[in-house]
C-alpha cells in the first residue's frame, strides 16, 4: 500500500473550517484493524491503560497515521512539515460507560490559549466498527470558535451535535478547540479510540484557493480559510455602507447583533465602526464578541489598539483561573 500523501482540495479545508472536523477512511485492510484491536485488548488486559506509551507498546498503530489518505488531509491542514505530538492516548469506552460532559482539551502549560488559526489538531482512530450505541466521540460542529456553550451537561445543552461513527479504519481529524465528549456506550461491545495529536511547524505558504460560502461565523471562517492558503490580508470586502449594520449591532437581538458584527467585519469598512465594535466586545453574547474582535482586526491600525487593550484585560482577568 502506498503511503505517499493523497492530494486534497480546498473542499476539505472548507469543511474543516466550517465544522471543526473532517472524517477520513484509511486504505488499510480489515485484517489490519482486527490485529490492532486484538493487541489493544491484550495491552489493556495485562497492563491497563498505558497512556502515552501506547505507540511503543503497539508500534503497528503508526501505519494508520502514515496512511496516504490521513497524511494527505494532515498536510492540507497543517502543511508538509507537521509533527506528531508525544501525547498519544488510547481511550476505552466499555459497555455501560456513561459518557462525559462537553469539554475542550487544554494545550500543554496554557489552559486559556485558543487558536482560531489552528496549529494543532487531534486525530481519532477507531480500530473497530463504531456505531451510535457504542459510545462514539460526540462533537459540536462550528463551535470550535467559542469558549462557552449553553451547558456542559449533555442533557441540558442546546447546541447541535454529531456522533463520530464509522467503520474500522475511520479517522476523524478534529480542530483542537472543538467541544467534544465520549457519549454513553449502551451496547455490549467495547469502543476503543486512539487520540493522537499533530502540530503545524510553519506558517502556510501562498497558494491558490477557491472561495467558500459560510452560513455563520463568516468573518472568522473567511480569515482562517484564507490563512490556510497563505493569505493574511483582511479580505476584499464589498465596500458597502454599514450604517444599518452598526444600528443593528447597537440595538438588535443577539442573533441580529451577531450578524451585524459579522457583516461589518467582512465589509471592508470596519474602520468606520470602531466605537460600535469596541462596545460590542462587552456584549453578553460570545458570538457577538467574537465577530466584533474580528471586525477590529479587519480595521487594521485603527482597530488594533482597542483590540489589544481588551485582550490584555481578558488575560489579566483569567490569570487567577490559570493559577488555580
Amino acid at each position: 500500500m502506498s503511503t505517499e500523501p493523497v492530494a486534497t482540495d480546498t473542499d476539505l479545508r472548507a469543511r474543516f473550517v466550517r465544522d471543526g472536523h473532517v472524517v477520513i477512511k484509511t486504505g488499510l485492510p480489515d485484517e489490519y484493524h482486527q490485529t490492532i484491536y486484538a493487541k489493544l485488548e491484550e495491552v489493556f488486559e495485562k497492563e491497563g491503560n498505558v497512556g502515552n506509551n501506547i505507540l511503543p507498546r503497539v508500534p503497528e498503530i503508526q501505519q494508520v497515521y502514515d496512511d496516504a489518505a490521513v497524511t494527505g488531509a494532515l498536510q492540507s491542514l497543517l502543511g508538509p512539515g507537521y509533527i506528531m505530538n508525544p501525547h498519544r492516548h488510547c481511550h476505552l469506552n466499555p459497555p455501560g460507560g456513561r459518557g462525559q460532559t462537553w469539554h475542550k482539551d487544554c494545550y500543554v502549560f496554557d489552559h486559556n490559549l485558543r487558536h482560531p488559526r489552528f496549529r494543532w489538531v487531534m486525530a481519532f482512530y477507531y480500530p473497530q466498527d463504531t456505531t451510535r450505541d457504542m459510545g462514539p466521540t460526540g462533537v459540536m460542529p462550528g463551535h470550535q470558535w467559542y469558549r462557552t456553550i449553553s451547558d456542559p451537561d449533555s442533557t441540558q445543552s442546546t447546541e447541535h451535535h454529531e456522533a463520530l461513527t464509522g467503520a474500522a479504519g475511520t479517522v476523524s481529524i478534529v480542530h483542537f478547540d472543538t467541544w467534544h465528549r465520549a457519549t454513553a456506550n449502551t451496547s455490549d461491545r467495547k469502543r476503543y479510540m486512539l487520540k493522537f495529536q499533530f502540530a503545524r511547524t510553519a506558517e502556510p505558504q501562498p497558494g491558490d484557493a477557491d472561495g467558500a460560502e459560510w452560513e455563520q461565523n463568516g468573518a472568522v471562517c473567511d480569515d482562517v480559510f484564507r490563512w490556510l492558503a497563505g493569505d493574511t490580508s483582511t479580505g476584499p470586502g464589498d465596500g458597502g455602507a454599514i450604517g444599518g449594520a452598526v444600528d443593528s449591532l447597537r440595538s438588535g437581538t443577539p442573533a441580529e447583533r451577531t450578524r451585524a458584527a459579522d457583516a461589518i467585519a467582512r465589509s471592508g469598512s470596519a474602520g468606520d465602526a470602531i466605537a460600535a465594535l469596541t462596545a460590542a466586545l462587552d456584549d453578553a453574547a460570545e458570538s457577538v464578541r467574537l465577530n466584533a474582535a474580528y471586525g477590529l482586526a479587519a480595521a487594521g491600525e485603527a482597530g488594533l489598539p482597542e483590540l489589544a487593550q481588551d485582550l490584555r484585560r481578558e488575560a489579566l482577568a483569567s490569570e487567577p483561573l490559570a493559577m488555580a
